[in-house]
């Protein structure tokens, strides 16, 4: 009996220690490589093991382990047997780590499209995600799906930052090369320097700059009293995706003529939209036979979007991605049904990157599901794309002057009141009665404590404007005091008076402007950028902080001229 109770016992002990053997050792740090993933996989094709994690242990080994069910958190099993696109959870060690799968039926495709509105040269972190991080996200989804991934941009997107401001946008078009854009649409700002200096970059024609690998597209830019797109724009493009074929039309606000200086958007006028899409779409779908159809417009949507959700059968389009008012929206939901016409808008200066995923099966769109993306929603946006970032730091070691720190701003300073002191600089350096400068104009406040340098104030006012002076009536000072403009005055202002104005080419001659054919009219300074350098500049050898209370000290004298500085 005793001998039989010692063998009961040895067996015990001998399972207890194999039982040890194969307890999981204690883990220090557990992941997932993405890049083994596909864009996506079918449900009956899907196979958990082939996935596999890197585990660092404690002791310093690591090895990498395939994952099996017993891993999973209670439940992620259920979820890898219904298709969509699923957050897992993995537990070993002592660690966890998650993972995103996208599970389809049989036939189906997936498609993700990205979209970045409205960036206004932003490529730096702040007040954006930065593009080393949006670059990152666009080239791993690349690498995970190349022929899953569409890369779209709304609009606005070169002039703003210096760091895009300085070669005209030229390096900002080579970066959304690297990156992968796949179209990008013309927005308003893209005339601030004259269009022409934007299309040569997308124009065989000349060597001297870089030659962009994307199309840039509007269907209803032409030249005025014509039905001629001028060259560089095309009207629309068709890609090719994972056998899906995607036609993309272009297309700027109707209107928005009204955005850009008069003396820059002149010989151009902007078509009706509306009719123009409906006809394209049909001609993508009918002649092009492409799968679906999205309208990359710079516009708010405020009344383009429901009149584009009327269009049915071959004239339908599924997505419209819109920009230039910065909201961050979708509509109507951000999941719908094939047959919808899901709307998006991202954002403004880099803020969100919009993310699009749709399926696709037997040539027709199934359904879509969209998000509007911060850091916190995709960790690949945590991370910088080593290419991007040297890009980026080179160009700003070309542009370290602007960006040296001058002082600093010991207060909060808004935006009106920054419009007002550059009212109040034009004011002094024209000898003017009245001076105005629009808030739309003047981009962005300044924060306590922030570092001022001149790029600082070049992002706050980013619009190489020239200063007018004119005499006009007092009911023409009246009337811009009353758009929400910064008006600031020598003395108050009588109706039936005349005084010397100055503003911006912008206000002067812009659509709605009664001041246009005024014969006193002149340029008093090329530049109004150069007004705000030479100031600040003054100002950071006398002043100990930038405050636009600090009296100005820019000269009117000889040797300061419509250029700055002689």
């Amino acid at each position: 009996m005793k001998r039989l109770m010692l063998i009961a016992l040895l067996i015990v002990v001998a399972l207890a220690a194999s039982a040890c053997n194969t307890q999981v050792r204690d883990a220090s740090a557990i992941y997932i490589p993405t890049d083994q993933f596909e864009a996506s996989y079918t449900i009956d094709a899907f196979n958990l093991s082939s996935i596999e994690m890197v585990v660092y242990y404690r002791d310093g080994d690591s090895e990498r382990i395939s994952l099996t069910e017993s891993m999973l958190r209670s439940g992620d099993a259920a979820k890898l047997l219904t298709p969509g696109e699923h957050e897992i959870e993995v537990n070993f060690g002592g660690q966890a780590t998650r993972f995103t799968i996208v599970l389809v039926d049989e036939g189906e495709t997936i498609l993700d499209f990205y979209y970045l509105n409205d960036l206004h040269g932003e490529m730096l972190p702040d007040p954006g995600i930065g593009m080393a991080y949006i670059g990152n996200l666009f080239n791993e989804a690349r690498a995970q799906g190349p022929d899953n991934t569409v890369i779209l941009a709304g609009g606005d997107m070169l002039q703003g930052a210096l760091i895009s401001n300085y070669d005209y946008g030229e390096s900002l078009v080579e970066l959304m090369d690297m990156v992968g854009f796949d179209a990008a649409v013309v927005g308003n700002h893209e005339f601030d320097w004259g269009l022409d200096m934007v299309t040569r970059y997308y124009l065989d024609a000349d060597e001297d700059v870089y030659r962009a690998q994307h199309p840039f597209l509007a269907a209803n830019i032409v030249y005025r009293g014509t039905d001629i797109i001028p060259d560089g724009i095309e009207p629309y493009t068709v890609l090719e995706k994972d056998g899906v074929k995607v036609g993309v039309i272009g297309s700027i606000g109707y209107g928005l003529e009204s955005s850009i200086s008069y003396l820059m958007v002149e010989p151009y006028e902007f078509l009706d939209p509306v009719p123009i899409a409906r006809e394209l779409a049909r001609t993508l779908r009918v002649d092009y036979g492409v799968d679906m159809v999205v309208l990359l417009t710079h516009d708010t949507g405020n009344t383009l979007n429901a009149q584009v959700r009327n269009f049915t059968g071959d004239e339908h389009i599924d997505i419209i991605f819109n920009g230039h008012s910065h909201r961050e929206e979708i509509s109507p939901s951000s999941t719908v049904d094939g047959g919808q016409t899901l709307a998006i808008q991202s954002g403004g200066y880099g803020s969100h990157v919009g993310h699009v995923r749709v399926v696709i099966k037997d040539g027709a769109v199934v359904r879509m599901q969209a998000q509007n993306m911060t850091r916190n929603d995709d960790e690949r946006l945590r991370r910088a794309d080593a290419d991007v970032e040297a890009f980026l730091n080179a160009r700003q070691d070309e542009l370290a002057y602007y960006y040296d720190t001058l002082f600093y701003a010991d207060r909060y300073i808004s935006r009106e009141e920054l419009a007002t002191w550059m009212a109040d600089l034009m004011l002094k350096m024209t000898d003017a009665d009245a001076a105005v400068q629009n808030l739309g104009g003047t981009r962005h406040a300044i924060n306590e404590g922030e570092a001022v340098s001149l790029a600082t104030l070049l992002a706050v006012f980013p619009f190489p404007n020239q200063v007018m002076r004119a005499t006009v009536s007092g009911n023409d000072v009246t009337r811009l005091r009353s758009q929400n403009i910064s008006v600031i005055a020598v003395d108050d202002i009588a109706s039936s008076g005349e005084y010397v104005l100055a503003t911006t080419d912008f206000l002067f001659f812009r659509e709605s402007s009664q001041l246009r054919d005024n014969e006193t009219v002149e340029v008093a300074f090329t530049n109004m950028q150069q007004l705000v350098i030479d100031e600040l500049l003054l100002q950071a050898e006398t002043y100990g902080a930038f405050d636009t209370n600090n009296p100005l000290l820019l000269p009117q004298e000889e040797g300061y001229g419509k250029d700055g500085f002689e």
